[in-house]
């Protein structure tokens, strides 16, 4: 057997797809940011706070602009002008200062007229400012084409992650909220209608079909409701089509079973002794009847074939 040796290694990182990181960057930040970057002929960077609501969520706090030299091809922060800022928020923001300074963990940069790419100027610049940050930082570079792209850097677990989703946060004051519902209420006029929201709070009612269904059949569907039409007809009592066939069927039947039973001499001519034998028949008929009544019943006015007495059916 051969001894292992070294192959050509390719080292691959994978996390769990569901934990991605997302800046949330209020309106007014927003409007900063884009302020700044078409003010600015050349390129520039600007600072800020992050506030970290969980380990996905990044809330982008506040921008700072500090004194800096630019040209078209690179930014550069000077340690005077971050020294200067530090002091005016000390000075001009007691109660906050310390959570701003603490809280540092934004860098914008600008490219006016390329891609949202770094180059290696701008990554030697970026390694300088975050050179003591144990922790995260994120990273944004925007152009005046409209795109921004951000970027999480973790430097306890040397893990970068790129082109990180950032979305808008739009907050409504209550105030707001207040004035409007009380004009939609003053102003808007309920009208009640039988559309959507009427079918879904009554989908739970028994179904009907869409076809009329004769009231003698209604009691073999379930779930079917007698309409006005069906009770109408209840209290007409007049013989449709299908009963009078039915009647006119059945006392054919009756004829036809009389003449071919071997109890009697003649159709008219019935023996006193054979009489009770003669009824047994016609009960026996009846029943039959009614099971073909229900096989037509279940086929919706199919007519239905007869058979005699002792077929079984």
């Amino acid at each position: 057997m051969k001894r292992f040796a070294p192959h050509e290694f390719k080292n691959q990182v994978k996390w769990d797809e569901a934990w991605k990181p997302l800046i949330i960057i209020p309106v007014d930040v927003y409007k900063d940011i884009h302020c700044i970057v078409e003010a600015a002929k050349t390129e520039v960077t600007w600072i800020g706070t992050i506030k970290r609501l969980d380990e996905q969520k990044y809330y982008l706090q506040e921008v700072f602009l500090t004194e800096q030299v630019g040209s078209s091809a690179h930014s550069k922060l000077t340690a005077q002008g971050l020294g200067k800022w530090t002091r005016e928020i000390v000075t001009e923001r007691p109660d906050e200062s310390e959570w701003i300074i603490n809280n540092f963990r934004f860098y914008g940069h600008s490219h006016p007229g390329m891609s949202t790419s770094p180059s290696s100027q701008d990554n030697e610049e970026f390694n300088n400012i975050v050179r003591d940050t144990k922790d995260y930082f994120v990273r944004c570079i925007c152009n005046k084409d409209g795109r921004m792209e951000m970027s999480v850097i973790f430097f306890a677990q040397k893990l970068k992650i790129t082109d990180v989703a950032w979305e808008l946060h739009i907050p409504i004051e209550e105030e707001r909220k207040k004035k409007w519902r009380q004009e939609v209420k003053d102003k808007v006029q309920v009208r009640h209608n039988y559309g959507y929201h009427y079918q879904r709070q009554h989908h739970h009612q028994a179904y009907q079909p869409a076809y009329e269904t004769p009231p003698r059949y209604a009691a073999r569907i379930p779930g079917y409701q007698e309409s006005a039409t069906d009770l109408e007809t209840d209290k007409t009592n007049a013989p449709t089509k299908t009963e009078e066939r039915d009647k006119k069927d059945q006392e054919t039947e009756r004829t036809e079973i009389v003449k071919e039973s071997p109890k009697t001499t003649t159709p008219l001519e019935i023996n006193q002794d054979d009489a009770e034998d003669v009824e047994v028949d016609v009960n026996e008929v009846q029943f039959h009847q009614k099971q073909s009544n229900e096989y037509r019943g279940h086929n919706h006015g199919r007519k239905a074939w007869w058979s005699s007495p002792g077929s079984g059916y």
